[in-house]
């Protein structure tokens, strides 16, 4: 895997009252083309793959054992129409005109103050329903800010959670390297105005899809090769972007989804392994 970088970080027992030290490693890595479910359009090219691994152990005071909570993930946004403008000063396209596919059975319910009640709402028949569906179809007053359970739970190890006792016999890297099936992509957006289509796996049970409404063209700045000036007060506004962010569900070990879909905590018996392959695809607007 010769384009990568390891990102490290220590977390002190304490940091912000969790428990442990917790040591941290981040694998970013590019794929040539050929590791990523085969195209399924007529003329369509593969054009690599990107990878990301999240890698973590925690230790107690002098060395003891100990439990803290660990959901970590990838904080990005997507739009594949972005970058249409070609440095030409205008609006940013947005997104709602592209297609998103979430394989996802449920989504977790919440309250009014965006708190989970613990239990699921299922999505068939809602607007919770994506099948290459474009995002602006059904599209909710408030926009889209929830965490999509996966109708079919990660199957393709390793497991986002590993014996440490296992690990010299165990190579966390090699599978995500190797040939995927369409199975393993629970999650693609795709646009046929740019001919982009990106697709997903994950060792995580679930997805928060957020559509940027909180976004301000006032509080922020756009590059200029998706129309804006690069300057303050020339930001994107809601809609400019598909967040699309894998971990397990939030504060899961105070709900009953803990027991199916991951706690979030992370023993001193274990090494927590979280990763997330993208494939980008091309094709050709006809």
């Amino acid at each position: 895997m010769p384009a990568a970088a390891i990102f490290k970080l220590t977390s002190p027992d304490k940091d912000e009252g969790y428990p442990g030290k917790l040591d941290l490693e981040v694998l970013v890595a590019v794929v040539q083309p050929g590791s990523a479910p085969p195209s399924k359009l007529e003329g369509e090219y593969q054009l690599g793959s990107v990878i990301i691994v999240y890698r973590a152990k925690v230790e107690g005071e002098g060395g003891q054992k100990t439990v803290t909570p660990v959901n970590l993930t990838q904080h990005w946004g997507f739009n594949l129409d972005a970058s249409l403008a070609s440095g030409a000063a205008g609006a940013t396209p947005g997104v709602l005109s592209q297609n998103l596919t979430i394989k996802a059975s449920d989504t977790i319910q919440l309250k009014t103050n965006g708190l989970a009640t613990g239990n699921y709402d299922p999505t068939e028949g809602t607007h919770h329903e994506h099948k290459e569906k474009a995002i602006g179809d059904k599209f909710p007053d408030a926009g889209y800010d929830s965490f999509y359970i996966f109708e079919r739970q990660p199957s393709k190890v390793p497991s986002s959670r590993v014996a440490l006792d296992s690990l010299a016999s165990l190579n966390v890297v090699d599978s995500l390297t190797q040939p995927s099936t369409a199975d393993e992509v629970p999650v693609e957006l795709s646009s046929k105005e740019s001919g982009i289509r990106i697709s997903f796996e994950t060792n995580q049970p679930g997805v928060q899809f957020y559509t940027g409404n909180g976004l301000s063209k006032e509080s922020g700045s756009r590059k200029k090769i998706h129309g804006g000036s690069g300057a303050a007060g020339d930001g994107y506004e809601p809609q400019a972007g598909a967040f699309l962010e894998f971990h397990e569900p939030l504060a899961a070990w105070q709900h009953p989804w803990g027991k199916t879909h991951g706690d979030t905590l992370l023993t001193s018996d274990e090494l927590y392994n979280n990763y997330t392959k993208l494939n980008v695809y091309f094709k050709r607007k006809d």
